[in-house]
């Protein structure tokens, strides 16, 4: 007799209050939680695939902290000025809040890469640096008036690149940019170069993304990297927030018991009535990390394959190891359909 295939995990969890999500919050309602709470429609397409939030950009995931870019998909003169809002987690899974306008100096167009970050403080470095100082073009200052801020390098041969600055001239003739930065490399003449209060440079995972007005017909908000040719979170038009369709589990906050869990996953489909040998139904597919139970045993990622046909009601409420990614995935056994999903997932005690 073959071995049938088994993909799952077992564990002895002491003390264990709760057996559903509703019990598992009222075991903490004394706390201060956070749900994160994503409710959303797919098309089942055969093979399963994970869940994408937008069907005209497919989103993609950073395999290490980088620097990003947001743009509108067209040029749209009555964004000009709009900010938009994102929370983003580095690599360790420690959370970032950040405000960006769309809009960029000189005119160029809402559809140009601009870093994430932008306050509009743009500028080009005119010639080579010297000892970690670079003189800009155009923008006027006062003395030190942007001493602890950071010069983020957004194009050029120094793309990416970063550093505080300790102190800035007054205008005469060009503003000089003392930094930490020391080794500039002297191909940096011309590079465009951006002031702003974060540098925001080690962005790995989007938790989430607001515009302030509403993303125009046909024209999505992205955030991307900077020629658009990977697209990391999408705000869809005619909407003002992304819908994020991976978690990442943010890092245990020092001193405070933060912990976070995978409630409940549920899903509803048409129900689709066959012959008695065909094979019918849907398929939700979940992989995540539980969390390590000890230093002894690290932690590993599985795969749960939820196969139904109508309706699908998963409650695991499994602790979930932090800065692991929660991944979702749809598909059907030849039965192709609209699927909604709505999944929760408790965080406790974050702040």
């Amino acid at each position: 007799m073959g071995l049938l295939e088994t993909k799952g995990h077992s564990r002895i969890v002491r003390d264990r209050q709760w057996h559903d999500y509703a019990t598992l919050k009222d075991y903490f309602k004394f706390n201060k939680i956070d749900e994160f709470l994503l409710d959303i429609y797919v098309t089942s397409a055969g093979g399963v695939a994970e869940i994408q939030a937008d069907t005209t950009t497919a989103v993609e995931y950073l395999a290490a902290e980088d620097q990003v870019y947001i743009r509108s998909e067209a040029e749209l003169e009555a964004l000009d000025g709009d900010s938009i809002y994102i929370d983003y987690l580095d690599d360790d899974g420690v959370i970032y809040t950040v405000e960006t306008l769309i809009n960029i100096a000189g005119g160029a167009g809402t559809d140009t890469e601009m870093p994430l970050g932008n306050e509009n403080l743009l500028d080009t470095v005119d010639g080579a640096p010297v000892a970690g100082a670079v003189t800009l073009t155009a923008l006027t200052a006062t003395e030190n008036e942007w001493a602890g801020k950071y010069l983020v390098c957004y194009s050029g041969d120094q793309e990416g690149v970063s550093s505080i600055i300790l102190s800035n001239t007054a205008a005469e003739g060009g503003v000089v940019v003392t930094t930490l930065k020391a080794d500039w490399n002297a191909n940096m003449a011309a590079d465009l170069v951006s002031i702003q209060t974060y540098p925001c440079d080690n962005v790995f995972r989007i938790r989430s993304m607001t515009s302030e007005t509403e993303a125009p017909t046909d024209n999505n908000l992205w955030c991307c990297d900077k020629d658009k040719s990977h697209v990391y979170g999408v705000i869809s038009d005619a909407n003002t927030q992304m819908a994020i369709t991976r978690y990442f589990v943010p890092a245990a906050t020092s001193g405070q018991k933060t912990r976070y869990y995978l409630g409940k996953v549920q899903a509803r489909a048409t129900i689709i009535n066959e012959g008695d040998t065909t094979a019918t139904g849907f398929i939700i597919g979940v992989r995540y990390t539980p969390k390590a139970l000890n230093s002894n045993v690290p932690a590993a990622d599985i795969y749960q394959s939820l196969e139904f046909n109508e309706l699908l009601d998963w409650q695991p409420c499994v602790e979930l190891e932090p800065a692991t990614d929660v991944i979702f995935y749809a598909g059907d056994n030849g039965t192709v359909g609209e699927v909604h999903l709505s999944i929760s997932i408790l965080e406790v005690d974050r702040f």
